[in-house]
């Protein structure tokens, strides 16, 4: 990726970051972390250490399969493809 995308892709992140704070409410955000106390680090901790080892999985897959990528790519990845999901709406319908 060249450094003009990466820029433009840091200014978008930080914008859409800005907006979703304001429109939450940055005091709104501060209360629910107070509410949790130090449950929200240990919240932090579970979800990256949930990446972590889903990261660890893909690594083995790859070696297992001939390919490589280093561990800290792959987590890049990772956490750019959960981004995604969790930025697009979605449903499933019956």
């Amino acid at each position: 990726m060249n450094k003009k995308l990466k820029y433009i892709s840091l200014a978008l992140g930080i914008l859409f970051l800005t907006l979703l704070i304001y429109k939450v409410g940055f005091t709104t955000i501060l209360s629910q972390i107070r509410d949790l106390g130090w449950m929200a680090l240990w919240v932090f901790l579970v979800g990256v250490g949930w990446n972590i080892l889903y990261t660890m999985a893909w690594n083995v897959f790859l070696k297992d399969h001939g390919g490589h990528m280093s561990f800290w790519a792959l987590f890049r990845i990772k956490l750019a493809g959960e981004a995604v999901c969790l930025a697009i709406p979605r449903e499933k319908v019956r």
